[in-house]
Order: structure tokens, then sequence, then C-alpha cells
């Protein structure tokens, strides 16, 4: 299945991508959202062909029916930004799961990667549904945007007075790792301005908003699901080379990350220095800070 996906990426995918990347941010990605909106529509539609799919949209017919019944609890609606099924499995998946433990129903929209499995809707729990963007949702929601990633303008809005609009501040917007910087800026501005609610992941986050949005912002720190770690280490063994590396080490220091400029390289290379007797692996995106530690320390990986 892995080879079709690749496949069709290639074949469909990095053509389009090449074809409007001279364009303006903001029209690459309304060209994006209507190509998406109809490559979705058309596997829909074929996967309807298929027994599975259409006891999944069932499924999903009848949580939908559940939303428009109940109305003392609002569903909350992840707007897409990092795939569900992301090798970083972190933020935006996590709250959406402890939401949903909490009894309320959520939708996780997911519209970046084209895949032949549960196109439409993909069941999590009983209480959180992965969706594309073409489903339509009750008016009564939560809605939660991401402050690193750029949406389309009309997501910007609440579109109905029943409706709660979240702006999840969760990293300083850095040109260093963000695409659109600026257009990014100016919408931070705009949700401290506009949203009813603003989400701080950090202390320094937290006191930057009520500066302007005092009254309207929480702190909600990052945290770790340690089931969520533990369930793998039962189902699965590293791969050889980290088994062989670990093999080496009575106890291993593991961060799980970006590897972004605001992390302090000289005190994570004097500490992997200070504690040969520890094995210290780092797992992540590299956002060009690698080099900061790399090939430093026989007892390090990344």
């Amino acid at each position: 299945m892995k080879i079709y996906q690749r496949l069709l990426r290639y074949v469909l995918v990095l053509p389009v991508k090449a074809i409007i990347y001279p364009l303006p941010q903001k029209q690459q990605e309304h060209i994006k959202h209507l190509l998406r909106s109809m490559w979705n529509s058309f596997l829909g539609y074929i996967m309807l062909l298929f027994p599975k799919h259409r006891k999944s949209v069932k499924e999903f017919n009848n949580f939908c029916i559940r939303l428009e019944n109940d109305k003392e609890k609002k569903c909350f609606v992840f707007e897409s930004s990092m795939p569900w099924y992301h090798s970083l499995f972190q933020r935006p998946q996590q709250m959406a799961l402890a939401i949903g433990e909490l009894g309320y129903p959520v939708i996780y929209k997911d519209n970046h990667h084209i895949s032949l499995i549960n196109m439409n809707t993909s069941k999590i729990t009983d209480n959180v549904w992965v969706v594309n963007n073409n489903i339509p949702i009750n008016k009564n929601y939560v809605r939660i945007l991401l402050s690193t990633y750029y949406y389309s303008e009309r997501l910007y809005q609440n579109d109905s007075p029943d409706s709660i609009l979240v702006y999840d501040y969760i990293d300083h917007i850095d040109e260093k790792i963000s695409c659109s910087t600026a257009e990014l800026v100016a919408i931070k501005e705009k949700m401290f301005a506009e949203a009813d609610i603003i989400v701080a992941s950090a202390k320094v986050l937290y006191d930057e908003a009520v500066a302007s949005a005092k009254g309207r912002v929480v702190l909600v720190p990052n945290g770790v699901d340690t089931n969520h770690y533990f369930s793998f280490a039962r189902k699965s063994a590293p791969p050889p080379l980290i088994a062989e590396f670990c093999s080496r080490y009575p106890k291993i220091v593991g961060y799980f990350g970006a590897m972004a400029p605001w992390l302090d390289y000289d005190l994570i290379n004097a500490l992997i220095a200070a504690r040969k007797d520890l094995g210290f692996i780092f797992i992540g995106p590299d956002y060009t800070c690698r080099e900061s530690f790399r090939g430093k320390h026989e007892n390090a990986r990344y």
C-alpha cells in the first residue's frame, strides 16, 4: 500500500506543488484547499465500493446524529494542521484523545496526505474521529487552530454565536522553523485580539498573550502520556542500530520533539559529556541545529 501512495505522490502531488510554488502563499493555500476537496470527494465515492468503508461511513453518520441531538456538549474540532498518523504523535493528537476521554465528541480534520485507507473517516475512539475537510459539522463547536500553521482566512472567523474559537499558541513564530513568518505573526495579532480563548503551551508564551488578551488566556503546558510510549514498547522492538546502541548502556535518556534554535545546546552537550554512563537518544525533526552537537559524543544518537 505504501508503494501505491508513493506512486500517487510522485505522479500527482509533486507536479502540482511545482506548478503552484511561484504563486503567493495565500493563493497557494486556496488552490491546495480546492484540490484536496476535489480529490477527497472523488476518493470518497470510490471508497464507498468497499464494505469496510461503507460501515465506517455509517458509524460516522450515527456519530453526527449524536452531535445533533446532544445540545449540552460542544463538539471539539481540530482544524487540519498535522496528520493524525504523523510519526510525531504530539500535542494536537494527544489533546484530541484527552478531550475525548472526558466524554466530549472530537473531530480531527486531516487532509494532508493521499491515502487509500480510511479516506474520509477513521474512528479512533467512540468520541474521536479523523475526517477530511469536506465533512459538515454542527455549529455548536469549539474550533482549535494552531499558531504554527497557516489556515485559509475563513477559519480565523467565528461564524456562529454558539461556537468558540480557540487559538493554540504552541511556539514562538520564528523564521528559522516557520514558513510564511510575516503572515503567521499577523494572524497571531489578529487572534490575540479576536479569539475567544488563547491557549499557551509555556509561561513565556502565556505572558506574551496576556499583555494583549487579558482574561482570555489559559496556560496548558505540554505533558507526556506515558501509556502511549509504553504501549509501543510492548508491541515492537527498536531498530537494530538503536537496539545495539541501547544494549551498551544501563539507562537511556530520550528526547522526543523538534531540535530547534531555542534548545540550550551548551547545556545538552555538557550533560552528555558529564554522564558517559548514560545513552542519549534524540528523535524529531531537525531545524538545522543538529550540527550543534552532531559527532561530539559517543554516547548520543540523533
